[in-house]
């Protein structure tokens, strides 16, 4: 896959509106992402589901180890051994169900150095802009501890609400959300 192909890809979840939200974890793990006042901390991933489609969010190596993808489908298909929690009216996501998602934007970063292999970029994030104003975001993350900071390229999913969380917690190329984002 290239970077157009994924952007492609990623695209296809603009106009869907948004019914059901369920977050996928390591089997017999304290659901994580209660235990995070700012962000949603998920082990394995998402499924959004619309009316008509879904698309899981995970974490993947398509490009480059921790990076992410998005997928048509549900994410219960490709990991049966999880624990899958609705959260549908949990954590942050009760206000976005019934909207539509009107825009998405990939966030690309350079593959550093050490790691380059003809490959420049990869998708660290994945920003959805809702119909009403509300912005979600999705990163190959984890919190570092002590700062609250994203440390990326993660094997695990970081949900962050709002453009004040995104700024206050996300690392440069996350800083003007509403802006047209570029890699770092």
């Amino acid at each position: 896959m290239n970077p157009e192909e994924f952007d492609r890809q990623v695209r296809q979840l603009e106009g869907m509106r948004l019914k059901q939200v369920r977050y996928y974890e390591h089997p017999g793990s304290f659901p994580a992402w209660r235990g995070i006042a700012v962000v949603d901390s998920i082990a394995d991933g998402i499924d959004l589901i619309g009316e008509d489609r879904s698309f899981c969010v995970r974490w993947d190596n398509t490009f480059i180890e921790y990076g992410l993808v998005i997928c048509e489908g549900i994410l219960l298909d490709q990991l049966p051994a999880t624990l899958v929690t609705n959260v549908t009216q949990h954590s942050r996501w009760s206000s976005l169900v019934g909207q539509r998602i009107s825009e998405v934007r990939v966030h690309w970063c350079r593959v550093p150095e050490i790691q380059l292999d003809e490959l420049e970029k990869y998708p660290q994030g994945i920003e959805l802009l809702f119909e009403q104003g509300e912005v979600v975001l999705f990163s190959a993350a984890a919190l570092q501890e002590g700062t609250q900071a994203l440390l990326e390229m993660s094997n695990n999913v970081i949900v962050l609400f709002g453009e004040e969380t995104i700024r206050e917690h996300a690392t440069g190329q996350y800083r003007s959300t509403r802006e047209a984002p570029e890699y770092s």
